[in-house]
């Protein structure tokens, strides 16, 4: 589940669970979810954080030696 310090930051987070968000959202009464982390959003988030990466390493190249 989301805590509710990090639902209040982040409620539309990446892994909460889908049909959790939208029951909330159409019954107007937002609350923390729980989290969902399938293999399709864990591919995802591996491949945004290795993007970032790359963009870090093309533009910065040599900046952790």
């Amino acid at each position: 589940m989301q805590s509710n310090d990090y639902h209040e930051k982040v409620p539309d987070a990446f892994l909460a669970d889908e049909l959790e968000k939208q029951i909330w959202a159409e019954s107007n009464y937002p609350q923390p979810v729980r989290i969902d982390l399938t293999p399709d959003k864990l591919a995802a988030a591996v491949e945004d954080i290795s993007a970032f990466c790359r963009f870090i390493d093309d533009k910065l190249p040599g900046w952790m030696y």
